[in-house]
């Protein structure tokens, strides 16, 4: 008995001695990166990134195979770990993965699974139901009740074990690396001198490609606890989340509630804390701003639309407003608002429908007065078919503290939003599982987004980017396949691995329907009341309108038998009678 405890102690000593060190290869800091860090800060894990500021020099791995640059700087920046065996290292991708553990969860993770395995396992990797980059290999894997076959873009091995892995043959840096550790899993000798085994039932790894079905959110029973990940079909809680492939916007879309977001009853403690910890709550305004006000189409109630940009909070004397139209209807509208309110801002460009101007190329040229010509801090994009009702919009978008992000809205009584929870494999909409919630107001948050359009803002730095990006003079990062100005934008964004967040901590304003637009009429506007009922009602009704509708107001009786109703405001009555005159003749009764 005092043997076994003897072993029991010495063994429980060994296990205690293992420090974890994760490592992942990252030559930029994009927004996935970002993401990738705060988890591993937020699990407490110390870390490890090896290629920032270097040349990305493994291939298009959006398109083939490659990767094989992250094998060859491993290999030289972790020689000084060589010959370690009481250190672990957790490599795992960098641009599209999040860690949701702490190191004695994910040793406990690591020890159970490699319990199971028949022979000594140093080397855990993730594994998935889809073979890539070699499905001729596909004969060579054992079947296994479970994910059958490798992927890379998670690892848990002991140091020394790992970094003699690595050497086991050479590899270049266009050369596919899962492909290069695949050949040494499905080589027997190799499999057993490194002892490699597959996380088969996503106990630690999770891999979303080709599993997007089996994704659960476990939320949190308190404001402190912690969102998890759950695998449905193995009904496991893996810690590593790996988007891999087309599942980014998967991941995205977890990361809305993983660790600290959204939760039943709790709200998006996450959330709170971006806005009343690291912001503070007066906004600092003496940073110049940009407000790209687009009017794409004959669009209703678009002087509104003007109106509410010049009741916004930020003060108009550090706004250099931009005004966009392409038809000669708004241009006089555009005209009339800045003759009362252009002399209020710091300065003012209108680019009428004369100069021919595209929006996609004026959507960049607001960017390029951001960046090179006011060095503002912020561009905020409103489309004229936004009514901002809430002006201190731009305030609350900027104590998000991310580099894009729109105010939520949507068309009145309608889920119509200018968000997308989801996007098709055809690059156009789809349904997530949350948007109803979202768009209703039942969940409440910050939200990444695959798609955003009608208003958002942009921060410096990111306009910067984007400028550089698109530096082509005909080039734009609203151009692209869908000859669409709003679907290139996201697509090109999501392609470039940059985040569109929505808040709908707030109502913002409303969404006017712009598809039932009479343009044959003189005040198009008139026949608006189904579509646009609000805005109708603003501009069409008298103030009293819906007061005497109450019963215990007293009509006005200004002679026996006869009521002053009010119905139409002065406007509604001007251009009714307008309308009629410009009619010119009789109706005939049908």
């Amino acid at each position: 008995m005092r043997l076994l405890g003897l072993v029991s102690l010495l063994s429980n000593s060994v296990l205690n001695a293992r420090e974890l060190l994760v490592i992942t290869v990252a030559t930029e800091k994009t927004d996935g990166y970002l993401r990738w860090e705060e988890s591993v800060r937020y699990s407490g894990l110390k870390s490890r990134t090896f290629g920032i500021g270097e040349d990305w020099l493994g291939g298009d791995l959006t398109n083939g195979p490659g990767g094989g640059h992250k094998v060859n700087l491993l290999k030289k920046e972790l020689a000084e770990y060589k010959g370690n065996s009481e250190l672990y290292f957790l490599f795992t991708d960098a641009y599209d993965v999040i860690i949701n553990g702490k190191e004695e969860e994910i040793f406990s993770r690591f020890d159970d699974i490699v319990s199971k395995v028949e022979y000594k396992t140093n080397v855990l990797i993730s594994a998935e139901d889809l073979i890539w980059p070699d499905a001729s290999l596909e004969p060579k894997y054992p079947l296994v009740l479970g994910k059958r076959f490798l992927c890379s873009g998670a690892i848990l091995a002991r140091a020394d074990v790992f970094l003699d892995l690595l050497e086991y043959r050479a590899i270049g840096d266009r050369d596919d690396d899962q492909l290069f550790y695949t050949e040494a899993f499905l080589n027997k000798e190799l499999k057993e001198k490194f002892g490699i085994a597959l996380d088969h039932k996503a106990e630690l790894f999770f891999n979303l490609n080709g599993a997007l079905e089996e994704v659960g959110i476990d939320f949190a029973r308190s404001a402190t606890g912690d969102n998890t990940v759950e695998n449905t079909k193995y009904r496991t809680k893996p810690l590593v989340i790996h988007g891999n492939g087309p599942s980014k916007n998967e991941l995205n879309r977890i990361s809305n509630y993983v660790p600290q977001g959204w939760r039943p009853d709790y709200g998006c403690p996450a959330c709170s804390k971006v806005l009343n910890e690291e912001i503070k709550e007066d906004i600092d305004t003496s940073k110049d701003i940009v407000i790209a006000f687009i009017i794409d189409g004959i669009t209703p109630f678009v002087q509104n639309s003007l109106k509410r940009i010049a009741s916004l909070d930020y003060p108009a004397e550090k706004t250099h407003l931009l005004i966009y139209s392409n038809t000669v209807w708004a241009d006089e509208r555009v005209d009339t608002f800045l003759e009362v309110f252009g002399s209020s801002y710091k300065s003012t460009k209108f680019i009428s429908s004369k100069e021919k101007m595209s929006v996609t190329m004026a959507r960049k040229f607001a960017l390029q007065l951001t960046d090179e010509k006011f060095s503002a801090e912020f561009v905020f994009y409103v489309d004229g078919y936004v009514q901002l009702t809430n002006p201190a919009v731009i305030g609350e978008l900027i104590k998000t503290n991310v580099e894009l992000v729109a105010p939520g809205m949507s068309r009145y009584g309608k889920l119509w939003s200018n968000y997308w929870g989801a996007v098709a494999s055809d690059g156009f909409y789809s349904r997530s599982d949350d948007y109803l919630d979202i768009v209703q107001g039942t969940r409440v948050g910050i939200w990444n987004m695959p798609f955003v359009n009608g208003a958002y803002l942009v921060h410096k730095n990111l306009a910067a980017d984007l400028i550089d990006i698109f530096a082509g003079i005909s080039q734009s990062p609203w151009q692209g396949k869908f000859n669409d100005p709003d679907l290139d934008f996201a697509s090109n964004l999501r392609t470039l691995g940059i985040f569109m967040h929505v808040t709908n901590q707030a109502y913002w304003g409303r969404l006017v329907d712009r598809e039932h637009m009479p343009v044959d009429r003189i005040h198009p506007e008139l026949w608006q009341p189904e579509w646009n009922r609000p805005d109708w009602e603003e501009d069409y009704l008298d103030t009293d309108y819906w007061r005497v509708l109450e019963p215990e107001t007293e009509m006005d009786e200004p002679c026996p038998d006869v009521v002053a109703f009010p119905f139409l405001s002065s406007k509604g009555g001007f251009d009714m009678i307008e309308e009629m005159e410009h009619y010119g003749k009789m109706v005939r009764r049908q």
